[in-house]
């Protein structure tokens, strides 16, 4: 025992030879550590080669399920694909499994691809005896193109916040907004703005906040300015613009009337007229019935206005107006008619003569400047302006099947407290009155004014209120909603160079038209992605 001890204590003692222990215990960690990095490395090449050949063949068969020529080839497609793209692992890689799957809500709207390849590794097979078995899996699915409609449009190619949506601007506008800048931010919201907008696109960025707002497609890209490169028509006619002064006169009112009238039948029982009382159940020889006239043109009360009716009831009850109709005796039968006449009017028209009712009626044609001082009533036609166009302050201006084109840079607003009542240019007038293709009518169709040079800022203030039906083209201006505003009627819908709404603005105006086309901002194109 005690020579054992005193060979280890000289064992321990010794340093001859510990270099080549060393050597001898750390050597099968050096070789296995350098042994598995060469696996690992292999493995990860084989893996890579499979998820790429995996993700071009899921993107192969997606695109041949977009084309409905070739949609049923989607397997096929995909296995040429990915054969195409494999390399070392092409003679052990095992035939991808195609397949289909449910995406976004959609049956069978993607591709599938999985697929396995096994072989034994240098170093891991050497200890193990088994092979090495790599899985992948792609899916890849079709994102359908899409038409873009709009009816607010900002088209500065490159502001940051050329739609501006801010203060308490609220309302339903399912028709969209959107910009077709570049910028990152293309599209801002300021305040506390709860108008639904449908859709929100653009080509640039869409700030954070707007998803209560509607839905949104940022970084389109392929959205551009629907009405650059449009000439429109023009009337060469010389023309003023004036107020006429109110003098006396008399004046008289025409309108399409139409009538109904009302047959009511009572019958009463009695030895005669003076004793005969109502029998409410009696069934008499006549009914009760309903019948209509017109529309015909007939002179009305000055003042009537469109849609406006009146009822003629029947006169007071007398049973001196009875008349028998049968019976005898004590049951001879009384009949009394009564008729309730009720008229409807339209196309008012009111004539003055001999004097002026003050109203300016401007015709068609080639003006300067428009200041609206008075009541003015635009005819239908095209208003070609070389100056600037004023709605002016607290005045009332209708106008229907109307278009302004202003050919220069001159400023036009629509002040507060104004009421303005505008109705776009329609296809008929552009084709019969100007000539115009149905081509190049349908692209104007609904166009109240058409600005594609001016650079001044329009304004619609607080307090206007105003009925605006179709569409304002302002390619280089900035259009500011401030205020109140008040915007009703079918639709407006606009085009400019920035859009900003603030303050208490409601959107219900802003909707799909029925006199203009929806404002077509652009499309985005059937397109595949990886999505698994």
């Amino acid at each position: 025992m005690k020579r054992i001890q005193h060979l280890i204590s000289a064992i321990r003692r010794s340093r001859t030879g510990n270099a080549a222990t060393l050597l001898a215990l750390g050597l099968p960690m050096l070789v296995g550590g350098t042994g598995f990095a060469v696996d690992t490395a292999q493995w990860y090449l084989w893996k890579r080669e499979l998820q790429y050949a995996a993700d071009q063949a899921a993107i192969a068969g997606a695109w041949a399920r977009s084309d409905t020529g070739s949609s049923s080839a989607y397997a096929a497609r995909a296995d040429k694909e990915f054969n195409a793209n494999l390399d070392i692992t092409s003679d052990f890689a095992a035939t991808p499994v195609v397949g289909l799957a449910d995406w976004d809500g959609e049956t069978d709207a993607s591709v599938t691809v999985e697929v396995t390849a096994s072989r034994q590794l240098p170093f891991s097979s050497f200890l193990t005896n088994e092979a090495a078995t790599i899985r992948v899996r792609a899916q890849a699915a079709v994102v359908p193109g899409e038409d873009f409609f709009t009816c607010m449009l900002a088209v500065d190619p490159s502001a940051s916040g050329a739609f501006e949506l801010g203060g308490n601007t609220s309302g339903n506008a399912p028709c969209g907004f959107g910009a077709i800048s570049n910028s990152g931010t293309a599209m801002v919201k300021n305040g506390n703005p709860s108008a639904w907008a449908g859709q929100l696109i653009s080509n640039g960025g869409i700030e954070d906040g707007y998803d209560a707002n509607g839905e949104i497609f940022a970084n389109v890209g392929s959205l551009s300015d629907p009405f650059a490169g449009i000439t429109p028509p023009s009337d060469t006619t010389s023309r003023t613009y004036s107020c006429p002064t109110a003098t006396g006169g008399s004046s008289t009112a025409t309108a399409t009337v139409t009538t109904v009238t009302y047959y009511d039948y009572q019958y009463y029982i009695g030895k005669n007229p003076s004793q005969a009382t109502y029998d409410a159940g009696y069934a008499g020889p006549n009914s009760d019935y309903t019948t209509s006239a017109g529309p015909v043109t007939e002179t009305v009360a000055v003042g009537t206005t469109n849609g406006a009716s009146t009822t003629q009831s029947p006169s007071s009850f007398n049973k001196k107006d009875l008349n028998l109709v049968g019976g005898s005796g004590n049951k001879k039968v009384y009949e009394w008619l009564q008729q309730t006449i009720t008229k409807t009017y339209s196309n008012v028209t009111t004539t003055t003569t001999g004097g002026s009712d003050g109203i300016a009626r401007p015709e068609p044609g080639t003006y300067g400047d428009i200041n609206i001082a008075c009541t003015t009533e635009f005819q239908p036609g095209v208003y070609t302006i070389t100056g600037e166009l004023d709605f002016g302050q607290n005045q009332v201006v209708t106008g229907s099947d109307v278009l302004f084109v202003i050919t220069g840079s001159g400023r036009s607003s629509i002040n507060s407290k104004s009421e303005i009542n505008l109705s776009g240019i329609t296809d008929n007038t552009l084709q019969t009155v100007y000539g115009l293709s149905a081509a190049d009518a349908a692209e104007l169709a609904g166009m109240i004014i058409f600005d594609p040079e001016s650079t001044d800022e329009f304004k619609v203030n607080g307090g206007a209120d105003m009925v605006l039906n179709g569409n304002i083209y302002m390619p280089k201006r900035k259009v500011t909603f401030n205020g109140n505003s008040a915007l009703s009627g079918v639709c407006l819908q606009v085009v400019a160079g920035t859009i900003k709404m603030t303050g208490s603005n409601t959107v219900n105006a802003f909707c799909v038209p029925t006199i203009a086309n929806p404002i077509p901002a652009g499309t985005r194109r059937t397109s595949v992605r990886l999505v698994g």
